[in-house]
Parts: C-alpha cells; structure tokens; sequence
C-alpha cells in the first residue's frame, strides 16, 4: 500500500484504499512519530500491522508515550453520533464528549 501523494489527497481525497503512513522528526535525545490509517469513509477497516524502527538516539534509557484516537479511543466524534448528533449539546453532553480526550492508551 503506496502513501497518497499530497496531490492526490488535494484532487481527490483518501477514496480508494486506507492511507497508511507516518511522519517523523527526531534530534540526539528524543523521537516523535505520527502514524495514520485513514480512509475519508467513516468505515472501520481491518487493522494495519506497523513497525516503527528509531535510530540514532544517544539516550540509554527509552520512554513511549502511546496517544491513539480510533472508534473506540478518545474519539468525542463517535461518542457524539452515539449522543444522536446533537447540534446544541447540552452541559452534561459536552463534560461527557470533553472525558473523550484521554489520549493516552
């Protein structure tokens, strides 16, 4: 599965396959990788197996931090639709759609 080019997302969106990719920056200390699988379809697709390799880092010692959003974590969008879609979301709604943003898994 090839990354969608910018081009192709700007002309036509993510529509065929799931785009599965990453983006990373690091320096002598620390790393930071984004990984996605997206599709533009609200539609769960099978899971993608993924290997993150890192490099270069001087430090001995290594800490991972895991942040996900998917349908089941810290995602207030499904936890909205499971709401009914409210346009105007009451207090109770939004402190319960706020508790969704819990990124760490």
């Amino acid at each position: 599965n090839q990354p969608y080019t910018f081009l192709q997302v700007k002309d036509s969106s993510v529509r065929r396959e799931s785009d599965i990719d990453a983006l990373a920056t690091t320096d002598k200390n620390t790393a930071a990788v984004m990984v996605w699988h997206y599709h533009d379809d609200d539609t769960i697709a099978p899971a993608a197996p993924v290997e993150i390799r890192v490099k270069g880092i001087l430090s001995k010692k290594v800490g991972v931090k895991h942040y996900r959003i998917d349908s089941v974590h810290s995602n207030s969008y499904e936890a909205w639709k499971k709401m009914g879609s409210p346009q105007q979301p009451s207090a109770v709604q939004i402190k319960t759609l706020g508790k969704q943003v819990n990124y760490k898994n």
